[in-house]
């Protein structure tokens, strides 16, 4: 009995043991999602600094603080299940992405990396041919990208890197078929050979102003963008940077001559392409030979710059086009607010003084090819008119005259008023000339009474006066009233109006 029962207990230990051990094994996530397995990540020395932990949903989150460690390919501690990680996150305190930690994760699909890694090393994602999203923190601190990193990640459409980016490794995009726009950080001085090669969906590129170098290959077989712009600093260009870019129709170049220029640049390229440069740059024109550059048809291009002309405050619109001969330009309207005291903004000209042709916002400009084009603003004076008006008293009386017996009639009947009582006297400040012109109207009842103006010798119904900001400029007319008014005891018999026009 002694021995049935000890023998009995020994299975049941083993028993819960086991159970123990498996339910280790497959501890439930907060979320639900049981635990597959934990990593160790750290390098060499310091393994769980950084720990992977791998969800039965195939997330892996990776947490913990420095660097996850180097691998050779191949022999990362995920290799376990490199085939089934579809979502990698990793959380803030992850200083760096070690060499080949995540090489042929070829089910991933999604990629968090936060603020706190600087470096992505070489290969770290390389062939995951499947990833489609890789999400920057807003606040990245990154700084490199390395050798391959990305690289043959065939399903990745696009990726925002970060401006704080200053070092992308060589063939570090190659093969990313999908990948469709590309913005390079500013930080970026050097685009490595092989880069984007291979990127045969790429659509568009922006190149950093400070870019020198462009490397072998760098965009070789890139087969969709149509168009590039070579920044103005950039002062190499090694052999097959832009081979097989087979819709490439255009290389504009905004600087000089590339002083170091490789064979094969543009090879294979669209059956129009042509090199564009900036009409007048000596370094081009200087080497073009029976239309070539570099034995490749080469043409000019030609800038549309305003011109404040004398503005005060506000700024010009920029165009950073250039334009082919034959091309069309949209004029763009006072974008920037021009102001100049005491004159009106009236378009774009194409000389200073106003006497060419005047083009307003929206109209089209045809580029003809000649040379730069310089559109200056258009200001006119508005017609500031400034008059000061002096009237008499406008008070006159009617007389019968003097009855003279020897006519048997009275003599000197009519209106008759004190001195300059009836006198009307314009005096212009105007910055422009004016014309004062006058006209009377009879009241109700004095219908026979008629007015007519005199500048003391002969009739006048108007007068003109020149510019008066400089000097003031003045004239003087005189109301004379003709017809013997009715029996009526009305004060008002009419009207002057006084009109000013320039």
């Amino acid at each position: 009995m002694i021995k049935t029962t000890h023998k009995y207990t020994m299975i049941v230990l083993f028993i819960i043991s086991m159970l123990l051990m498996m339910s280790g094994m497959n501890t439930l996530a907060s979320n639900g999602d049981s635990i597959i397995t934990t990593y160790n990540l750290g390098p060499e020395g310091a393994e769980t600094a950084v720990i992977g932990t791998l969800y039965s949903d195939w997330r892996l989150v990776i947490e913990g603080s420095g660097p996850i460690g180097d691998y050779s390919r191949g022999e990362s501690p995920i290799n376990e299940y490199n085939n089934k990680i579809k979502y990698i996150t990793i959380n803030p305190g992850v200083e760096s992405i070690g060499r080949y930690v995540f090489f042929l994760c070829n089910d991933l699909k999604h990629l968090i990396i936060p603020y706190t890694v600087k470096t992505i090393g070489e290969g770290a994602f390389y062939n995951c041919d499947k990833l489609m999203t890789v999400e920057f923190d807003g606040a990245s601190m990154l700084t490199s990208i390395g050798t391959m990193a990305f690289a043959e990640c065939t399903d990745l459409k696009e990726i925002a890197i970060p401006e704080s980016v200053t070092s992308i490794g060589e063939g570090a995009f190659q093969g990313c078929r999908k990948l469709r726009q590309v913005n390079i950080p500013n930080g970026i001085t050097v685009i490595k050979p092989y880069t984007f090669s291979g990127c045969s969906k790429l659509e568009s590129v922006t190149f950093p102003d400070c870019l020198h170098y462009i490397g072998a290959s760098a965009f070789e077989s890139c087969e969709t963008f149509e168009k590039i712009i070579i920044p103005e600093n950039v002062t190499t260009i090694d052999s097959k940077a832009f081979n097989n870019c087979k819709k490439l129709s255009r290389a504009i170049f905004r600087g000089d001559a590339p002083t170091s220029f490789g064979t094969e640049v543009f090879a294979y390229c669209d059956g129009d392409f042509k090199v564009g440069y900036i009409f007048g740059k000596e370094s081009f024109e200087s080497s073009i030979v029976d239309g070539k550059w570099n034995g490749y048809k080469i043409i000019p291009l030609f800038t549309v710059t305003y011109n404040a002309n004398g503005a005060e405050s506000g700024s010009v619109p920029v165009d950073k086009d250039l334009y082919e001969a034959g091309n069309t330009v949209r004029i763009q309207g006072n974008t920037g607010s021009l102001k100049k005291e005491g004159y009106k903004f009236l378009g774009w000209n194409t000389l200073a003084d106003g006497s060419g042709t005047t083009y307003y916002e929206g109209n089209r400009l045809i580029v003809d090819g000649t040379g730069h084009i310089t559109l200056y603003a258009k200001w006119e004076s508005p017609a500031i008119i400034s008059v000061y008006i002096s009237w008499g008293s406008m008070e006159f009386t009617y007389t019968d005259g003097i009855w003279n017996p020897e006519t048997h009639q009275y003599e000197g009947a009519g209106w008759i008023n004190d001195k300059n009582a009836n006198k009307i006297s314009v005096t212009s400040t105007s910055i422009v000339p004016i014309t004062v012109s006058y006209s009377y109207s009879q009241e109700s009842g004095y219908e026979v009474v008629t007015g007519s103006f005199t500048d003391g010798t002969n009739p006048v119904t108007y007068q003109v006066l020149f510019a008066g900001d400089v000097m003031p400029q003045s004239c003087a007319v005189y109301l004379i009233l003709t017809g013997k008014p009715p029996e009526c005891k009305m004060s008002k018999i009419g009207s002057v109006t006084v009109t000013i026009a320039a």
